[in-house]
């Protein structure tokens, strides 16, 4: 499992849409929450199959502007093998790169999450 925030200088809606043409992975579910009208939480859950894990794994998206700017957080499972072992020969990192890369021209900054 992977977790990671990422600061951008757009729009929720923004960021959903680039998320949601973004290709990486198929869209499962979207659900959208407006607080007021400037205030809005945009939920994105995405699967992706994986060869290298033999399985499909689950991205998760949080996009909101509750702060100064639009934060992201992605939370990827249901990637690792094995009942006890959390390895997932870099399913987590590819996915949190595939988010970084259809946000990149509005990311300000980033960081992991624990």
């Amino acid at each position: 499992m992977g977790k990671y925030a990422i600061t951008l200088n757009t729009t929720p809606e923004n960021a959903a849409e680039l998320l949601r043409n973004g290709g990486f992975a198929d869209l499962l579910h979207e659900d959208v929450m407006i607080i007021n009208e400037d205030l809005k939480i945009i939920v994105l859950v995405f699967e992706k199959y994986f060869m290298r894990v033999e399985g499909r794994a689950g991205i998760t998206a949080i996009i909101e502007n509750l702060g100064d700017n639009t934060e992201v957080r992605v939370i990827t499972a249901g990637v690792g093998r094995g009942m006890f072992f959390k390895f997932d020969w870099g399913a987590s990192d590819s996915m949190i790169n595939d988010i970084k890369s259809c946000l990149s021209q509005y990311i300000v900054g980033e960081r992991e999450m624990e």
